[in-house]
C-alpha cells in the first residue's frame, strides 16, 4: 500500500469485502495471529459486499 490507498478489497470464493486501509491493517494483524496459533479467522460480516464494486476490473492471462 502507499499514501494513495484508501480502500483493501479482498475476495474469497467469489465473495467481495471492502476495508478502509487502516481497518485492514488491524484486521490482518489479527489474521495472522490466528492462522500462526493453528486457529482459523473468519473475515467481518459487517465489511462484506453485496457484489464486486463499481471499480474492479478482471485481469486475466500474463496481465494477471
Amino acid at each position: 500500500m502507499n499514501d494513495f490507498t484508501t480502500r483493501v478489497y479482498v475476495v474469497e470464493d467469489g465473495a467481495w469485502w471492502s476495508f478502509r486501509a487502516k481497518q485492514f491493517i488491524e484486521f490482518f494483524c489479527a489474521a495472522i495471529a490466528s492462522v500462526r496459533s493453528g486457529e482459523d479467522y473468519e473475515l467481518p460480516e459487517n465489511n462484506r459486499l453485496k457484489g464486486p464494486p463499481k471499480c474492479v476490473r478482471r485481469i486475466d492471462g500474463d496481465d494477471a
